[in-house]
């Protein structure tokens, strides 16, 4: 996976997700971005802040495109911020890799909500 550092750009958007991503390219109405993931924060033993990441559009490797009426605000990252998203995509990229490796998962629950969708 290649990914330039100087077109990440911090989203936070109106549902309240913030999320960190590569700019591909971005017109008036929206921008196409990739390897997005979500930072998020948590809270550990009831006082001690924490921030995790997570692939904000799993199962994709394909570039997502955001409107930007969904934007509402936007920033590049710190240095540290780009050095953190550096590490954890190459992890979350290494547990995908590692999830390829399950031969069968078996969802009956799911295959009866879309038995008669198009997911069949």
């Amino acid at each position: 996976m290649q990914f330039n550092l100087d077109s990440l750009v911090v989203f936070k958007l109106m549902n309240g997700e913030v999320i960190i991503c590569e700019i591909v390219s971005e017109d008036d109405q929206q921008v196409t971005i990739r390897y997005a993931i979500q930072a998020f924060e948590t809270v550990i033993n009831g006082d001690i802040p924490n921030v995790n990441f997570l692939r904000w559009v799993p199962f994709t490797d394909e570039l997502i495109i955001l409107y930007r009426h969904g934007i509402l605000a936007a920033s590049p990252p710190n240095d540290a911020v780009k050095e953190i998203y550096a590490e954890k995509l190459a992890e979350l990229e290494a547990a995908e890799i590692d999830a390829t490796s399950i031969k069968e998962v078996d969802f009956p629950y799911f295959r009866h909500q879309c038995r008669n969708t198009a997911f069949k």
